[in-house]
């Protein structure tokens, strides 16, 4: 991450150069006294060639007579060059600023596997795995009741992923896109998907422990997690079993 301290009165600006795109986190500590009067604090960014007011990719106003102890904007999306400004603009020339840090950091999220050694994700987020130790992700493909599981380096937004690894949970940074397959896992990454509202003429499979090993099961009750993922497959609800394939090793194979 990277952070600047801020001080100043009446009207004041601070800017960091974020030379790499990314999607990021952004933190800062302090806030206004303005003394009864109004103060408008307000978080922009901006091409680092171009003028201050030109080129906002994003903007958030914060205005009162209060002290303001933290401003906070997650997953934003900032291309490279750009640079980070945080102002405090006192209409009425009265105001006080006081601004204890900016933090910049690269977003991320959490995933946890448990001691089957597989899991699920399905995020709103594109999500870069490639420097994750200890973690791969597959991207999966069906095709008639055949299931293909292929190792993938990132995914786009809105995808579902089987997670392979030792039981911890794992930090994963998010990024701007990829145009990775999406493949043919789904979910919701914020609300849990209730049997009864599943589509007829579809079976639902979900990734649960047998014993010490994880398998791909029809569901038929019950709800399937937000973010989590799951395959839905056109047989006429025959709950058929699957065969899953490991695309990196054709002898990993188990139903």
């Amino acid at each position: 991450g990277r952070s600047k301290a801020l001080t100043g009165s009446n009207t004041m600006t601070t800017a960091i150069n974020l030379a790499s795109e990314g999607v990021y986190d952004i933190e800062m500590a302090g806030g206004n006294r303005d003394n009864g009067h109004t103060t408008t604090m307000e978080m922009k960014l901006k091409a680092s060639n171009g003028d201050i007011s030109d080129d906002n990719v994003i903007s958030q106003y914060f205005t009162g007579s209060a002290w303001i102890s933290k401003i906070t904007a997650s997953k934003v999306t900032i291309p490279a060059g750009s640079e980070l400004y945080i102002a405090n603009d006192n209409g009425t020339g009265n105001g006080k600023f006081a601004g204890d840090y900016i933090i910049v950091r690269k977003s991320s999220i959490s995933a946890t596997i448990y001691s089957a050694g597989f899991a699920t994700l399905y995020t709103p987020y594109a999500l870069d795995f490639s420097g994750v130790s200890g973690l791969t992700a597959y991207t999966a493909t069906v095709s008639d009741n055949t299931v293909t599981l292929t190792a993938v380096d990132d995914v786009p937004a809105n995808t579902g992923v089987v997670l392979k690894g030792d039981a911890d949970t794992y930090s994963i940074p998010v990024i701007a896109s990829s145009s990775t397959d999406k493949g043919s896992l789904t979910g919701s990454a914020t609300t849990d998907l209730a049997y009864k509202d599943f589509d007829p003429g579809y079976t639902y499979y979900i990734l649960t422990k047998d014993g010490d090993k994880a398998q791909f099961n029809p569901v038929s009750e019950g709800t399937i997690t937000a973010g989590k993922a799951y395959l839905k497959i056109a047989d006429g609800g025959s709950g058929a079993k699957l065969l899953v394939v490991f695309a990196d090793n054709a002898t990993a194979i188990k139903t």
